[in-house]
């Protein structure tokens, strides 16, 4: 009875090794797409990344920051499990193989996706804050002539309502922290409200992304929901003059295939 309390005990203690294994891929893969991939895929035709990058160094970090972290965990666990057995125990060499065994697989989970994104990682040029911040002014200055804000709201589909309270929550929320920015004068504060404004709404895009829908303009135009990135894009040079979509009649919608 008592070896196998141990045992259940050591098994309990390797679990945690591989779950945070396990965790730390998922969250990288998130962090990847949040940071890199719906940039890439809904803002690639509007954005020149090649020439107007906003990724920060620190982006880096933080696609791998759960890796770094439950490595630390899982070595601590590891330590911890080859004090938690006394020497003299019967079943101590057992117990010792068991525990390395995990730790050996928990750290080749943590080396696979640290591999799979370094390497995909090898495109993207990271830049300093200093960096990314004279190129946002010189993008700033390139969009300054979109001088009209676009109030829009999606249709056709049984989520719309939900949809377009998303959207129109966040193009509220961003035209606060604009605004305040704009007065304060804060090139670096800008460049983050940019930042988190394009990585907020790549993500509703993903989220939303489904044939059927149309989206309205405010001159009562219809679109596809391909061009709505564009449009919430330009939008966010001109966020002060944000007003809620106003229900008109509705014109004759084309359903995007």
């Amino acid at each position: 009875m008592e070896m196998l309390s141990h045992i259940v005990v050591t098994f309990a203690l390797l679990f945690p090794m591989l779950g945070l294994a396990l965790a730390a891929w998922l969250t990288t893969i998130i962090f990847y797409k949040y940071k890199i991939e719906y940039q890439e895929t809904y803002f690639d035709n509007i954005i020149n990344f090649e020439q107007f990058s906003f990724l920060l160094k620190k982006d880096k970090f933080y696609i791998f920051q759960s890796i770094y972290i439950n490595f630390l965990l899982i070595v601590a666990i590891y330590i911890g499990l080859c004090f938690f057995w006394p020497k003299d125990h019967e079943f101590y060499t057992a117990f010792m193989i068991l525990n390395s065994i995990g730790f050996v697989l928990s750290f080749g989970l943590l080396l696979i996706p640290l591999c799979i994104y370094t390497n995909m990682l090898k495109p993207y040029k990271f830049y300093s804050k200093k960096e990314a911040i004279a190129r946002f002014e010189i993008y700033l200055q390139e969009n300054s002539e979109k001088s009209e804000y676009i109030s829009f709201k999606l249709t056709e589909r049984w989520s719309a309502p939900s949809a377009n309270h998303i959207f129109q929550f966040q193009q509220k929320r961003f035209k606060k922290k604009w605004t305040k920015v704009r007065v304060q004068e804060s090139s670096h504060r800008k460049l983050a409200v940019f930042r988190a404004y394009s990585f907020e709404n790549a993500r509703l895009f993903k989220r939303f992304k489904s044939s059927g829908w149309v989206v309205i303009k405010g001159n009562q135009e219809s679109c596809g929901f391909s061009d709505l990135p564009k449009i919430v894009h330009d939008n966010f040079f001109n966020l002060d003059q944000y007003v809620p979509f106003e229900k008109k009649e509705t014109p004759n919608l084309i359903k995007e295939e």
